[in-house]
């Protein structure tokens, strides 16, 4: 009797506290190699997702080259749909740890980490070590500029605008 008692609790327990959770979409991004996600934030078009990738095939395009990896951005609309995308970064590591909206203007800023000094890192002081990484592009994801901070492995665990 007490397992019956516990089982009937346990499943009207599970029935009272049960979620109906609705997708209301569902994407896989990326390509053959390793995609990984940073941060997503809300845009009046959609969402911006950025992150790494080291594919350049699939819905990753633009890849540097190299085993290292790219910053990527993926920008949606609400239905989930690909309105762009982009590879950031040069031939050594790069990678994107969060993207934040511009407070006083139509941009947004990438913030993570490259060892590069080439592609579209225009001037790394402090080449094949790890430092943090800004990146200012325009809602089209055109970069507008971008710029290396520190000198050694600066790690992003945490910002806000």
């Amino acid at each position: 009797m007490k397992t019956l008692s516990f089982l009937l609790l346990t499943i009207l327990s599970l029935s009272v506290f049960a979620q109906n959770d609705f997708i209301e979409w569902k994407q896989c991004f990326g390509g053959d190699g390793t995609e990984e996600p940073g941060n997503i934030i809300r845009t009046p078009s959609g969402y911006l997702i950025a992150g790494l990738t080291n594919s350049d095939d699939g819905s990753a395009t633009n890849f540097h080259g190299g085993y290292y990896a790219d910053a990527w951005v993926i920008s949606l609309d609400t239905l989930g749909n690909v309105l762009w995308e982009k590879c950031y970064g040069g031939t050594g590591f790069d990678g994107s740890s969060f993207i934040l909206k511009s407070a006083n203007e139509n941009a947004y800023y990438i913030v993570g980490i490259s060892d590069s000094n080439d592609g579209d890192i225009t001037y790394n002081p402090y080449p094949e070590v790890g430092s943090l990484m800004v990146i200012k592009i325009d809602s089209q994801g055109n970069i507008i500029w971008d710029k290396i901070f520190g000198s050694g492995y600066s790690f992003t665990y945490g910002i806000s605008a």
